[in-house]
């Protein structure tokens, strides 16, 4: 059993964030996007809330796993679950709209397209 656990990665299921005086369960199911605003990184839930969580999205982005989360830019990794449609934008670059509100517009860019939708398509 343990050599079986050895071989498969273990990626990150929940978060603990903290909302007040509490420390609250976020399942990584539930997040919809995780983005950097003012040097502080938010995990963005399918019900709209927003919390902060004290990791840098590079590391976040290592514990995540890479089926389900993509990098989109410097400021966003988002869920597959979250894509409500991509906008072809000028310059080959793609507007995604999340089934949420995002603080800011999300853009792939043109060099990083091919692999987006390689990933979209490959594990859709």
């Amino acid at each position: 059993m343990q050599a079986v656990r050895m071989d498969k990665p273990n990626f990150r299921l929940s978060f603990l964030v903290r909302f007040q005086d509490r420390l609250i369960p976020v399942s990584a199911d539930e997040v919809m996007a995780i983005y950097i605003d003012n040097g502080i990184v938010y995990l963005l839930l399918q019900n709209g809330k927003q919390y902060p969580v004290d990791m840098n999205l590079d590391d976040i982005q290592q514990q995540l796993d890479p089926i389900r989360f993509f990098r989109a830019n410097r400021q966003f990794i988002v869920s597959r679950m979250s894509i409500h449609e991509m906008a072809v934008h000028f310059n080959g670059r793609l507007l995604l709209n999340l089934k949420v509100h995002t603080p800011e517009a999300i853009y792939i860019s043109k060099e990083r397209v091919s692999a987006f939708k390689r990933w979209f398509e490959a594990f859709n």
